[in-house]
């Protein structure tokens, strides 16, 4: 593949950032003032000139930049990298962890990869005990997801729950987002959500 220039790159995170502002803004009618763009590079010299335009951009992490599994592509490219590598697709499930050690810097669980609360608060806490930076992340889902969710965002150092945002209905109600951009659950039993009437 042919060298990548800055241009391109810049030109790519972009349309990346664009498109999934205007995601973000067609689904909840809300502006977004920090737009997260994901670039996947599954080719070296390209994926190195986006870290140094990353680093350049004052980006704070990087998101799986490699398919699933690539350990040595990722080790690769943590090795020549300020920023952390965060395993989101490479990091389902708890037993993922130790095949990732020495090779990224952070991991990304989120409760629908690995099986809800339980598995997700012991992945969080045995990430921080083998070192790795932590991110609690979602999927495209409801209310429910996200404040289950929040019950372990105190163990994370990175949070990004906006997926309810992303839906054109949800059908569930009683989160409410806090202008500080913090999820404030209810006082009601449970996560505390109700279904909204149809």
């Amino acid at each position: 593949m042919a060298p990548v220039s800055r241009e391109e790159l810049v030109e790519a995170l972009a349309r990346s950032s664009h498109e999934v502002y205007e995601r973000h803004y067609r689904a909840s009618g809300r502006p977004e003032e920090n737009v997260t763009t994901y670039v996947h590079e599954h080719d070296y010299d390209r994926a190195r000139a986006a870290v140094q335009l990353l680093e350049d951009l004052g980006v704070e992490l990087i998101e799986q930049p490699f398919p699933a599994r690539a350990y040595r592509d990722l080790a690769w490219l943590q090795e020549r990298s300020s920023l952390p590598i965060v395993a989101d697709e490479s990091c389902v499930l708890a037993e993922d962890l130790d095949a990732l050690l020495g090779v990224v810097a952070g991991i990304n669980v989120k409760l629908a990869k690995c099986g809800g609360i339980g598995p997700a608060y012991r992945m969080l806490d045995q990430g921080r005990e083998m070192g790795f930076r932590t991110f609690l992340g979602c999927m495209e889902e409801t209310s429910v997801g996200i404040a289950a969710s929040v019950v372990v965002a105190s163990l994370a150092e990175w949070v990004d729950l906006d997926g309810n945002l992303l839906l054109a209905a949800d059908p569930f109600e009683g989160l409410e987002l806090g202008p500080d951009k913090r999820w404030r659950l209810t006082d009601r039993p449970g996560l505390g959500l109700t279904r909204k009437p149809a």
